[in-house]
């Protein structure tokens, strides 16, 4: 079971170290986050007229071996990205043994597709030493790859 990471400055942190996600927290000269408010709905969410709002990120540690994405399951509302560590992408043979299709390495995202298809997950991705992920729902995914 992955235990989420809560600490406002590691959330940031994680942030600053993935090259896709960076920008959310991008400093000013003067200090002052440049996306603030932004970063505040995405990261730790707000409430607004009584609704919360937010957050739409949250970080997760897993421990070694231990399953992120299951093959043939429907979580298609959520992607990952790899903050530290690294992941084995696998699949199931008929035999019931796993095959290693690649390697997550860090700052590289797994399971955006099925955001896009509304598939299934094609592969799972396992735990190779404690790992840092990032986690996104469909809905903030979609609206992202919309505003470019």
């Amino acid at each position: 079971m992955p235990r989420e990471i809560n600490n406002h400055d590691k959330l940031i942190e994680a942030f600053q170290y993935v090259d896709i996600v960076s920008e959310l927290v991008d400093k000013l000269p003067n200090g002052e986050f440049r996306n603030e408010l932004d970063m505040d709905i995405i990261l730790f969410g707000r409430s607004y007229r009584g609704h919360k709002v937010g957050p739409y990120a949250r970080l997760l540690e897993f421990g070694p071996g231990e399953n992120i994405v299951r093959e043939n399951t429907w979580e298609s509302s959520i992607f990952y990205i790899l903050v530290k560590g690294r992941l084995d992408a696998t699949v199931s043979e008929a035999d019931g043994t796993q095959r290693i299709l690649g390697e997550v390495t860090p700052g590289n995202s797994f399971g955006e597709m099925a955001l896009r298809q509304d598939n299934f997950h094609a592969g799972r991705s396992g735990r190779n030493p404690p790992d840092s992920l990032r986690k996104c729902r469909r809905l903030q995914f979609r609206r992202s790859i919309h505003e470019e």
